[in-house]
């Protein structure tokens, strides 16, 4: 199970993410992802219109909360950065949420720590 999640880490690597606020933002540091992780405040269109080449480059996940608001903000930005050209890296969403089986993105550090345990086991 390690591995499993140690990949599914690795694939934010490099990448711009978008998460909802600074626990968040915290929350992966902790986990020691290497990414350009940003907690995108007011219109989604205003931070997509001046990020879009940066998320086009590295490719981006939205990594919102895996509740109704957390796939309501996925949607607005999806259909945002799809009209500057950019396609959001949704298959490593659904893993993240697969993977894991959080509701929220604050939570992942603890959910690591369980699951790599049981794996110890």
């Amino acid at each position: 199970m390690q591995s499993v999640l140690d990949k599914t880490l690795q694939l934010l690597e490099g990448r711009v993410v978008l998460v909802e606020g600074k626990r968040d933002k915290k929350a992966l540091e902790a986990l020691g992802v290497d990414a350009l992780v940003f907690t995108p405040h007011g219109p989604p269109l205003r931070f997509v219109e001046k990020n879009a080449t940066l998320c086009g480059q590295h490719g981006v996940v939205l990594l919102f909360d895996f509740d109704a608001d957390g796939r309501r903000l996925t949607d607005r930005f999806t259909e945002f950065l799809l009209a500057y050209g950019v396609v959001p890296q949704a298959l490593v969403r659904n893993r993240f949420e697969r993977v894991f089986g959080v509701r929220t993105v604050e939570d992942l550090p603890a959910r690591y720590v369980e699951l790599s345990s049981k794996n110890v086991r």
